[in-house]
């Protein structure tokens, strides 16, 4: 019987010193994954109303330089203009679809990064809000400012403000003002 109770006392010495060698940490195992790609859907910002965009970053990090490219869409609405002091119907505009692209930089660690970006979007008709000058198409330069929440479950966040430069640069309000951007995605 002695015997026995020591047997078991040894394995059960020798079980918690085996345990106890065993490393829990996983973050010495396994690097936390980086996951430098998203698809997001935005309101406003570069695409110019709502629109799903593709985020990579060329460091293979979360942060870093990289670009965004999108596909967006501006629904139908009239335009009206005061003409001699009545509110007059000018012009029916149609839906236009948007293509932002452009460049940006992602400063940050961990969850909490800020996005600053410039690049182009092309409209496949013409809005007054942003240019007066065409009549079948719009190209608008658009510059970017915006903080990013990268939570746990992959789940993005963005919020910031973006402005838009058109060829009637000054004139137009759109030109001046800054439109705010919101956005939710995946990140993989």
């Amino acid at each position: 019987m002695k015997s026995t109770i020591t047997t078991v006392i040894a394995l059960l010495v020798y079980a918690c010193s085996v345990s106890a060698q065993v490393n829990t940490d996983n973050s010495t195992d396994q690097p936390t994954p980086s996951y430098f790609q998203q698809v997001y859907f935005s309101i406003w910002g570069p695409t110019a109303f709502a629109g799903v965009n593709y985020d990579i970053r060329f460091t293979g990090k979360e942060n870093g330089i990289g670009a965004r490219a999108g596909l967006g869409v501006i629904p139908q609405y009239v335009e009206y203009r005061t003409i001699n002091g009545s509110k007059q119907r000018t012009e029916y505009r149609p839906t236009i679809l948007s293509i932002p692209f452009g460049l940006n930089y992602v400063i940050g660690k961990k969850k909490h990064f800020v996005e600053v970006g410039g690049g182009m979007t092309y409209l496949t008709g013409d809005s007054l809000w942003y240019d007066d000058v065409t009549t079948t198409y719009t190209w608008l330069g658009w510059w970017g400012v915006n903080y990013r929440l990268n939570m746990r479950n992959r789940i993005s966040m963005r919020a910031g403000l973006s402005g838009f430069i058109s060829s009637e640069f000054g004139s137009k309000l759109s030109s001046r003002i800054p439109v705010p951007e919101w956005s939710i995605g995946y990140r993989f």
